[in-house]
């Protein structure tokens, strides 16, 4: 079943939060099981990152600007996202190219990969024409 999350922050189940960053462009992934007694600590590093990739196809978590043009790999204002726990998927928004990135998941809810496997509102992952159409979405944000 979906999890509804409010703007900007996804908690996933099995202590990981994903806080989806509009100015960084990014998804990241902190954990909540290991810290302390609540799982939390002030100033914790994130240990994971969805959006953002260095020239080498790794991750970042210092880069701050959209990756060019539309792919399967980058976010450019990312506003919301619903974890689908029993179909394994992450939808994220990602406003400003017009589309909605779907993540398939391993049956704990893990990446397989930081590629997206399914866009919705663009006939592929490379366009991103503002559009409201029954194929098309201009600058989604909010998901449920």
């Amino acid at each position: 079943m979906p999890h509804r999350c409010p703007r900007e922050t996804v908690f996933k189940m099995m202590h990981r939060c994903w806080v989806l960053t509009g100015l960084v462009w990014a998804t990241f992934l902190f954990s909540t099981s290991a810290r302390g007694a609540s799982g939390i600590t002030n100033g914790q590093a994130a240990v994971d990152v969805l959006g953002q990739l260095d020239d080498g196809g790794n991750v970042s978590f210092t880069k701050a600007v959209p990756n060019g043009n539309p792919t399967d790999q980058g976010l450019w204002n990312p506003r919301n996202s619903v974890l689908d726990t029993e179909g394994h998927r992450l939808f994220v928004s990602d406003s400003l190219n017009n589309r909605v990135l779907v993540f398939d998941l391993d049956t704990n809810n893990n990446f397989v990969d930081r590629t997206a496997d399914h866009v919705l509102g663009q006939p592929n992952f490379t366009s991103n024409d503002p559009t409201t159409t029954a194929t098309g979405l201009y600058n989604p944000t909010g998901l449920t």
